[in-house]
């Protein structure tokens, strides 16, 4: 072909790669009617549109996009392709993030499509319109999207100041949105109402969020009560503190109401009191208590406050051992991970500290009456 495509073609399969800043003719191409998979690289998205229009059988689509789309306005894309065997849509840009969702306004693949949106954006902070415009584009998308419920269905959220990650599995949606600045009006989209997010049953979430942000708490309350059948949590101890002062701030919103289980890692100094004062408050605001604490690197701890909370089932990671308790058993020393580190040590270390002892044994001075017996023993000879 004339136009400078890397273009790779097998009985099964054609794939279609773009070198950066080509431009795809507006004009339908022999190949373009085979191409199932297409990857572009710094591309033009007006042109790329133009060019789909003639892959019909195009499955997955992965673009890469630096440059805006003069002819097509934002709001109103004047193209729609419909692409019927598309079901996987990766879209990466660089701060002209508006183009990518131009893009996605555009397409229209298949039912149920997987759809990953990487934003890497140093313009500044997202307004109020940048946010609603984000929030109405993907709010189609989730609650139009078919749901196929799993056994199990996990949610990741990683919520900090300059960044939103939503990461769902079975795999089905997957948008990593960064700023230089902060993005406390993109939380909106938490409160979007779709199974992916309402179904979830195992959560992985990490909040490092901005203080005294109403917008932002408000957002983050609202989407923790939706969750209502999520019955395991894996976070840090940070954000189940935070988690905490909003379930105390905003009592009457029950947030993540069927929480059974807990896996933690990453603590502070007072992680035993806090961890204490959270279980208590599940239990006596939400009359469910936690039955189930899976807790990673415990040397140095003492959670022997855990005791009374029985039948708690309780799962730690110390060093190279896994400690498996049932709290109320009525050995409440097996959580005091500071003694266990002496009672149990590693074998290299203990190996070390007994050598150490031999070697000082094997060095101290001998006792006055040794050093006189043996003086005695050399005037025989």
């Amino acid at each position: 072909m004339s136009c400078g495509f890397i273009w790779r073609t097998s009985p099964q399969i054609g794939t279609l790669f773009m070198r950066a800043n080509l431009l795809l003719p507006a004009v339908e191409q022999s190949c373009f009617s085979q191409v199932v998979h297409l990857e572009c690289g710094e591309t033009n998205g007006e042109v790329l549109l133009n060019a789909l229009a003639f892959m019909p059988k195009i499955e997955t689509l992965h673009v890469h996009i630096i440059e805006d789309l003069p002819d097509i306005p934002i709001f109103s894309p004047t193209n729609i392709v419909f692409l019927p065997h598309l079901h996987h849509v990766r879209i990466t840009t660089d701060t002209v993030w508006q183009v990518g969702l131009t893009i996605l306004i555009s397409l229209r693949p298949c039912p149920g499509f997987q759809l990953e949106f990487d934003v890497r954006d140093y313009g500044g902070d997202i307004s109020i319109e940048d946010a609603n415009f984000i929030t109405g584009v993907l709010s189609p998308f989730l609650t139009n999207t078919p749901w196929h419920s799993a056994e199990e269905n996990n949610l990741d959220i990683k919520l900090y100041d300059s960044m939103l990650a939503i990461d769902t599995r079975p795999a089905q949606f997957r948008l990593d949105f960064f700023s230089s600045d902060s993005i406390s009006e993109l939380t909106s989209i938490l409160s979007i109402p779709h199974a992916m997010f309402l179904k979830a049953t195992k959560l992985d979430i990490d909040i490092k969020g901005p203080d005294n942000d109403f917008v932002y708490e408000n957002n983050v309350v609202q989407f923790l009560s939706s969750l209502a059948v999520a019955h395991s949590l894996r976070t840090d101890m940070g954000t189940l503190e935070y988690i905490h002062q909003l379930s105390s701030r905003y009592h009457d919103r029950h947030l993540l109401p069927s929480l059974r289980h807990l896996e933690l890692h990453y603590y502070e100094v007072e992680f035993a009191s806090a961890l204490e004062e959270f279980l208590d408050y599940r239990c006596y605001a939400y009359g469910a208590p936690i039955q189930s604490i899976t807790c990673h690197g415990l040397r140095g701890r003492n959670l022997t406050n855990l005791e009374r909370f029985d039948g708690i089932v309780f799962r730690g990671y110390f060093i190279n051992e896994e400690v498996h308790y049932v709290c109320g058993s009525g050995s409440p020393e097996t959580l005091d991970f500071t003694a266990t580190a002496i009672v149990k040590p590693d074998p290299a270390i203990a190996r070390k500290s007994i050598l150490e002892m031999l070697e000082s044994m094997r060095t101290e001075p001998e006792s006055d009456e040794e050093e006189s017996d043996e003086e005695e023993s050399d005037d025989e000879e």
